[in-house]
């Protein structure tokens, strides 16, 4: 508890908010860019003066962290407690990546042999990959010694997670947090005790890829089709919960790229499926995108002055890559494109930005 309350005094100057988009594999360059956030700032620390004792983790620098489709594994993957000590992450970053590169195959299983698969009528009747391996995968990175799962309330002490998804039983947004006592919903203290891969598989399930997932006797689907990027309204939830001058927002995409789809002029639904959700997302992402750059760049001085700061980490792909490309040629484009960015000038900003300006949390006793 002490931690929780040092994060919410309010004579900080900043709050500290991370957003991820959806994306797919994609979601393999935000974990690349993150873990090398967690190394340099570590590098840069000396090890006598850390502010918690340990290295610094992403968990520990940021107060509001959010997540949509694949982002939500990310996001959830970096604020998970510790067994043991709950004011500290169970994983380093370089975790997310090791998913990515390495269980890329067990998350992407085909629903039907490809013998199969390959009949024409068939495969408009059953969603492209089956989620087992995916729900084994996610149990077995969100569960304590005992067996038991992690749910919402496992969450690292003072940190506030928020996973869009969409509930097509009742026909409506949903905002998966562990934050019940600032939402103004019925309903939102329910979401606490949900399971995290639960959560994750309801914000992941992207129409033709994998089945809408049922919990609770609703069913959800990927949060991308309505909030591809969930900055915007983690920053309104930050401002609910945090009083401080300050709501330093770095937003992280999965790589844009947007297809030629003239194509498309007059095609059917076997032409339209992943194109059509990587329209949705990419057009959801930059509608938040717009609204944050606008303002945070007008220098009208009768302009009303705004509390954020809005630090959007938005690397371009040089090909397009669909969002379930797990071939080895696709990962390691993908990794070549997060570390081009980590070379260049807004990644060190955002660097120095958070060595000059991030007060510590949770400190020890």
């Amino acid at each position: 508890m002490d931690g929780y309350l040092k994060r919410l005094e309010t004579g900080r100057e900043r709050t500290w908010i991370l957003s991820i988009d959806g994306g797919g594999i994609r979601g393999l360059i935000p974990s690349i860019i993150l873990d090398k956030l967690e190394k340099v700032i570590n590098e840069k620390i000396d090890d006598g003066r850390k502010p918690l004792g340990r290295d610094l983790r992403i968990a520990d620098i940021f107060d509001v962290v959010a997540g949509t489709s694949t982002g939500s594994i990310i996001a959830l993957g970096l604020t998970v407690s510790d067994e043991v000590d709950k004011s500290k992450p169970k994983h380093p970053a370089s975790k997310l990546v090791d998913i990515y590169e390495k269980e890329r195959n067990h998350i992407f299983k085909p629903s039907l042999p490809f013998s199969i698969s390959s009949s024409f009528p068939l495969k408009f009747f059953c969603t492209k990959y089956k989620p087992d391996n995916f729900e084994a995968l996610l149990k077995e990175n969100f569960s304590r010694k005992n067996n038991e799962i992690c749910t919402l309330n496992d969450i690292v002490e003072g940190v506030h997670v928020l996973v869009p998804s969409y509930n097509i039983t009742k026909k409506e947004e949903v905002y998966f947090n562990n934050y019940p006592t600032y939402r103004s919903t019925d309903e939102s203290d329910i979401y606490t005790s949900f399971s995290i891969p639960d959560v994750i598989r309801a914000s992941t399930a992207a129409p033709t890829c994998f089945p809408a997932k049922e919990i609770s006797k609703n069913n959800y689907i990927d949060g991308g089709v309505f909030m591809n990027n969930p900055s915007y309204f983690a920053y309104r939830d930050a401002q609910r919960i945090y009083k401080t001058n300050k709501y330093v927002v770095v937003s992280l995409g999965t790589g844009y790229y947007q297809e030629e789809i003239n194509h498309l002029t007059s095609g059917g639904p076997a032409y339209w499926g992943l194109p059509f959700l990587s329209l949705t997302m990419n057009s959801s992402s930059k509608l938040v995108e717009g609204y944050f750059s606008n303002n945070n760049n007008d220098k009208n001085p009768n302009k009303l002055v705004y509390d954020f700061e809005y630090l959007p980490i938005r690397p371009e792909l040089d090909r397009d890559t669909s969002l379930d490309d797990t071939s080895q040629d696709s990962i390691n484009n993908l990794r070549n494109v997060a570390e081009k960015y980590i070379k260049e000038e807004e990644f060190n900003n955002l660097v120095d930005k958070i060595l000059n300006y991030w007060e510590p949390k949770n400190l020890p006793s």
